[in-house]
């Protein structure tokens, strides 16, 4: 067994007592509270805030009051739960009762929410969903019920975390974090460029002198606070949308995956938590628990378990035994008596469910098999699993004579018909569909619910797509698809219900995208 392997012990025959909970479509957020004995979940589609106690594995109940998903969630010391949904509306709960304190209307969806260490301040970053109005960041005052603009940022913002009463840590979707000071009159930004692509989270270890971030270019870097430097970079296959440290062990927990819109084009997709060593960052194990892209991954600050949530619509809460923390006890935890008065109803009757993951750790020394090309079925072609894997631009490559890495290569529409693929035709040797013959297929026999969008900038993307038309209805999966022609750019996004449909086009048709006047109209009338 290597040293690393030697570090970390032999858990091959190790399971994690499971608790899970099934959502109603994806989980968007997963929260504990300070101490760790509440769990705080919110979804797509049910528009209610979800409660557990994590020491007595129960569903306590549910807040009621959002129409719309639940984007963002914190709760402080003194009963305090903050919420944002795609309703654009904030709200400020009673913990223990479930009543509403107050409820704030925004110009845009409020994304993340983040109350100071003091319970003084909460932070709320709200995203524009056109180019009419600005991403802002409002600085709210909960003893007096007031707020400002603290700033209006080019990049939306995608987690905030508060280092001390008058200092924030922001991420943006271009890949920077910002180091805020914030006064009574002014504040002071500070940026470092950690990623090429969207930061998705920032997670801070158990001292507060490092972070960790997850990011959709396959990359999770531990930052060092303390010295503003990058201490170390880790590689994943997938794009990243969360990652934690464990204060049980010296590793990190990583979890992502290709979304349902992106995983039709690519034949890998890992789904699986990454345990990763601190000292090189290679992987020492692994969960496989979740068969859709994992969302987050968080440690309870009471260090008994830990929580994942996915876009297969599961919560699932890892119990850490005495035999996997090794020399490290794992503390006797008692509900208090402040959490056993909570009194809010269970409004969806749902029920927890226990069961049993194994967790396998990697055998370094064990040697590589020889792996035989196995072809399965995509659309109307087939392709070899062991392919070699489609030109793409991997995060460490350094060679200065290589040359810019080029778009993908777009089909220009020379003719409207199709012609069926002759039997003697082979694979494509990039493993992913032709993608002319996906969307005009898909634009000729799209159901009821569908709308098409024109006029869009070439630069747009499905995430881009789905942030925007998302609060109008549930998007069915793998049902948004963009079409880059010379002189112009279209999308397809298929709803579930024709009136959602509808609404997404009186919202949005002529509304300011960018630089572009879209045009929004229904495929069926």
């Amino acid at each position: 067994m290597t040293d690393i392997a030697k570090t970390y012990g032999t858990l091959v025959n190790h399971t994690f007592n499971t608790c899970t909970y099934r959502g109603c479509g994806f989980i968007s957020v997963i929260k504990y509270n300070y101490n760790g004995e509440l769990l705080f979940i919110g979804d797509k589609d049910s528009n209610l805030i979800t409660v557990i106690d994590t020491v007595n594995k129960r569903i306590i109940g549910n807040y009621e009051g959002h129409n719309g998903v639940i984007w963002c969630l914190d709760a402080c010391k003194n009963d305090l739960l903050v919420s944002g949904s795609g309703d654009m509306y904030v709200i400020l709960w009673n913990l223990k009762t479930g009543e509403q304190i107050r409820k704030i209307k925004y110009k845009g969806i409020p994304k993340n929410v983040a109350i100071s260490n003091n319970g003084e301040y909460l932070l709320i970053s709200i995203d524009t969903i056109s180019k009419r109005f600005p991403n802002v960041l409002y600085l709210y005052s909960l003893s007096d019920n007031t707020e400002r603009v603290l700033m209006e940022p080019e990049f939306k913002i995608t987690s905030i975390n508060w280092l001390n009463n008058e200092e924030v840590l922001l991420s943006y979707d271009d890949g920077n974090i910002d180091f805020v000071s914030i006064t009574n009159d002014t504040f002071t930004s500070s940026k470092y460029k950690l990623h090429e692509c969207a930061i998705k989270s920032v997670s801070f270890n158990s001292d507060r002198t490092k972070i960790v971030t997850a990011s959709i270019d396959k990359t999770s870097k531990i930052f060092n606070l303390e010295k503003r430097e990058v201490e170390l970079t880790i590689q994943s296959t997938v794009p990243l949308n969360s990652a934690c440290f464990s204060p049980i062990r010296n590793i990190v927990m990583i979890g992502g995956g290709l979304d349902g819109m992106s995983v039709a084009f690519s034949i890998n997709n890992d789904t699986s938590i990454k345990f990763c060593s601190l000292k090189k960052g290679t992987h020492v194990g692994e969960i496989s628990t979740h068969f859709g892209p994992v969302k987050n991954i968080i440690f309870n600050p009471n260090k008994t378990n830990f929580a994942s949530a996915s876009q297969d619509g599961y919560v699932k809460m890892f119990s850490i035994s005495n035999d996997y923390a090794g020399h490290i006890n794992i503390p006797t935890v008692e509900l208090s008596q402040d959490i056993a008065t909570i009194k809010i109803k269970n409004v969806c009757n749902n029920q927890l469910i226990t069961e049993s993951i194994k967790y396998i750790e990697y055998n370094f020394n064990a040697p590589k098999k020889n792996t035989v090309a196995e072809e399965k079925a995509v659309g109307t072609y087939k392709v070899p699993t062991t392919t070699p894997t489609p030109p793409t631009q991997t995060p460490t490559q350094t060679s200065t004579t290589s040359t810019a890495p080029t778009a993908p290569p777009t089909q220009t529409p020379t003719s409207p018909t199709l012609t069926a693929p002759s039997t003697q035709s082979t694979a494509p040797t990039t493993g992913a569909y032709n993608i002319k013959k996906v969307i005009e297929k898909y634009s000729s026999n799209i159901v009821e619910g569908g709308i098409k969008i024109s006029n869009l900038p070439n630069t747009i993307t499905r995430y881009d797509l789905e942030e925007i038309f998302d609060i109008y209805g549930r998007i069915k999966e793998r049902g948004i698809h963009i079409k880059n022609y010379n002189d112009d750019t279209i999308a397809y996004i298929n709803y579930e219900d024709i009136e959602s449909a509808r609404k997404a086009v009186t919202a949005m048709n002529g509304s300011r995208y960018e630089y572009m006047i879209i045009s929004v109209e229904l495929l069926y009338k």
